[in-house]
């Protein structure tokens, strides 16, 4: 393959729950979620107040050389300007979404943020100290998270690591 791959563009976050499958529209200017029942029809659409965030030189030079260490025969690899709105998403026990939003930071340097969503609607944004903001902001294939009943497995696949968590 030849050519530069932003693999940004490739990944969009997506969860079930009971009722719905949420797909994050995998923008960079735009926060918004669509979810889908289980017959594949648009049921909801959920939109949040997003500023485009914009990646520090540094950090975008270290994402370049995480993604260019992971890739065969030396490929290319493009990182545009601007962070996605969307990290990735979870669903939890009690039928809430939780939202891994991107973050400035120029105006937050250490934050890990959840946004929680129920029923469509925004209910709060809460810090997360679970995961470090070095796995933030990128494409991490090294962490994992799933809740699974009354747990939250965290899973780190470069340390062969499970933690695992009363919720």
């Amino acid at each position: 393959m030849s050519g530069k791959i932003d693999y940004n563009d490739l990944i969009i976050p997506f969860t079930p729950d009971n009722k719905y499958v949420f797909v994050s529209e995998n923008s960079d200017n735009q926060y918004r979620i669509f979810g889908y029942d289980y017959e594949g029809k648009k049921k909801i659409e959920i939109r949040k107040d997003f500023k485009m965030v914009r990646y520090e030189p540094a950090e975008k030079e270290e994402y370049i050389a995480s993604l260019k260490k992971d890739m065969p025969n030396n490929q290319e690899v493009k990182v545009g300007n601007f962070k996605k709105a969307i990290i990735t998403m979870n669903t939890d026990k009690y039928g809430r979404l939780l939202v891994y939003p991107n973050v400035d930071r120029n105006v937050d340097k250490e934050g890990v943020y959840l946004d929680i969503f129920k029923d469509g609607m925004f209910l709060n944004r809460i810090s997360y100290t679970i995961r470090d903001k070095e796995k933030t902001g990128m494409l991490s294939f090294d962490i994992t998270e799933f809740f699974i009943g009354d747990k939250l497995y965290v899973l780190n696949s470069e340390e062969l690591t499970l933690d695992v968590y009363d919720y």
